[in-house]
């Protein structure tokens, strides 16, 4: 049943009669289904039902490289996030999914700061900040800092985020 509605049947998708396989995106997302089965041999017959709940997938980012990375000053580090994923949206990376980017950048060494702008050039951050990839080169006076480069996505929706750092 679909929000109290009756459907008159689902066509699986399995070659056994025993198991029921829908195709990948056959039911929507924050639906409640009641599955039912009748069985029935030689005049006798039984039935049963189940209750099946779709919940939305992960958002899953992804930075190429892993969570930790060094660059040497005036060198180029490249911070790619278009492997992230959103587990809905079958076989699509990163902006093929539909998924907005968006970095952040806080100085953690030699001390805190709220930005990184004594690491990395601040215009050219700013320019790249909802790119799938941050291209950065550490500016010659960041010598021995840190920092914590997050990166965020979402769904088309808004309704789901997840962060990298």
């Amino acid at each position: 049943m679909l929000a109290g509605t009756r459907l008159q049947s689902i066509t699986s998708a399995s070659k056994d009669p025993s198991k029921l396989l829908l195709p990948a995106s056959s039911l929507t997302i924050g639906t409640n289904y009641v599955i039912q089965v009748s069985a029935g041999y030689n005049g006798v017959s039984s039935s049963t039902s189940i209750q099946v709940s779709v919940k939305a997938g992960d958002l899953i980012a992804v930075i190429d490289g892993g969570s930790s990375q060094a660059a040497r000053v005036g060198s180029l580090l490249t911070l790619d996030g278009s492997k992230s994923y959103d587990q809905n949206q079958m076989n699509l990376l990163g902006s093929a999914a539909g998924l907005p980017y968006s970095w952040s950048c806080t100085q953690l060494k030699p001390s805190l700061n709220g930005s990184c702008w004594s690491i990395f050039d601040k215009n050219n951050f700013l320019r790249q900040q909802t790119a799938s990839a941050l291209k950065l080169v550490p500016l010659s006076k960041a010598e021995n800092y840190v920092a914590q480069v997050t990166m965020t996505i979402q769904d088309a929706s808004k309704s789901r985020m997840t962060s990298s750092i």
